[in-house]
This record gives structure tokens, C-alpha cells and sequence, in this order.
């Protein structure tokens, strides 16, 4: 993939913590044009000096092509996607392709696929194994499953995130894998 086809897309990031920081750091120098949002606005600020837009509101990465969510928990997830004010709150926009990097629950997992499936957006899960030193160095792996069309719209940016991307399937597949991992 060159970097033409990376910046080909609309690259929203939501949760710059530990790990999500890296993450959308790792999008940004591989040449993606990337908006972040953060609860704690301070610690996406800094992303900005490396070309991220930051928003002040999760909706405002609704019209994002692709949206990755890193977040701490389940109730995160359902919180920053299924919320009143989150990422399909917007009738008229939504984004095509959602990839949720955290660990998560199988429950939670599939009750954002189907919110995002009744918008007609794609839901892609792809927990990450590894830490923050992991992603810094390029070694982070990666699960994912979901729509495989979906999955291939969105490979050229899990590459750019870790070492090895491995594809298991469709639905909650890749929870799976995580916990037998």
C-alpha cells in the first residue's frame, strides 16, 4: 500500500490512552489523515503537532470514512458508539467501516455490530495483543473479524498498526481468539 492509498481515506481515532495514543500516532507517520477525540481533550492535544485534527465531539467523526475505537472497557464502547451524543448519534452520517481495537465482551461486541449494522456501517473487531512498548516498536498483533470485504477496505491501515494482522471470520470471532489467546 503507498501512501497515496492511505490517504485515500478519512481516518477518525477515538481513545488516545495508552494505547490508543500509539496507535493513532502510527496512523498519523504512515501518512493517514486522522481526527482524534479524547474524554480528556490534553491527551489527544499533543497528536495535533503531529497533523491530527482534534474534535471536540465524538459525532463530529461521524462523517469519518473509517473509525477506530480504543477504549477501556465494554461500557466505553457502547458509550462513545451507542450514546446520545456518540458516533451514530447523527442520522444523516455515519462512518462506513468501524474497527474497535479493545478488549471488550463478546455482548458488548455484538450489540455495536448491530447498531452499526441497522446505520449500514460495517463493524470490524480487532483486539490488540501486546502494550504500548509492543506498538511503539511496530510488534503489536492484531485479531480481527467481521465482513470480510469490510476487513480488506481497512487491512492497509491494521498493517500500519502492528506486525501481524490475522483474519478469523465474521461476528464476534475475533473476541474469541483473544480470550483463548
Amino acid at each position: 500500500m503507498t501512501d497515496a492509498d492511505l490517504s485515500a481515506l478519512q481516518v477518525g481515532w477515538i481513545g488516545t490512552g495508552r494505547m490508543g495514543f500509539p496507535l493513532a500516532r502510527r496512523l498519523l507517520r504512515a501518512g493517514a489523515p486522522v481526527s482524534v477525540w479524547n474524554r480528556t481533550r490534553a491527551k489527544a492535544e499533543p497528536l495535533a503537532a503531529e497533523g491530527a485534527t482534534v474534535v471536540d465531539a465524538i459525532v463530529d467523526l461521524a462523517g469519518c470514512d473509517v473509525v477506530f475505537t480504543m477504549v477501556a472497557a465494554s461500557a466505553d464502547l457502547e458509550q462513545v458508539v451507542l450514546a446520545p451524543d456518540g458516533l451514530l448519534s447523527d442520522p444523516a452520517r455515519r462512518p462506513d467501516v468501524i474497527v474497535d481495537c479493545s478488549t471488550v465482551s463478546v455482548e458488548t461486541s455484538a450489540r455495536v455490530r448491530a447498531a452499526a449494522a441497522a446505520r449500514e456501517a460495517d463493524f470490524i473487531a480487532a483486539p490488540v495483543s501486546g502494550n504500548g512498548k509492543v506498538v511503539k516498536a511496530g510488534k503489536l498483533s492484531l485479531v480481527c473479524s467481521g465482513a470480510e470485504p469490510a476487513f480488506g477496505r481497512v487491512r492497509h491501515l491494521l498493517d500500519r498498526l502492528g506486525q501481524h494482522v490475522t483474519y478469523v471470520g465474521d461476528d464476534e470471532r475475533a473476541r474469541l481468539v483473544k480470550i483463548c489467546h
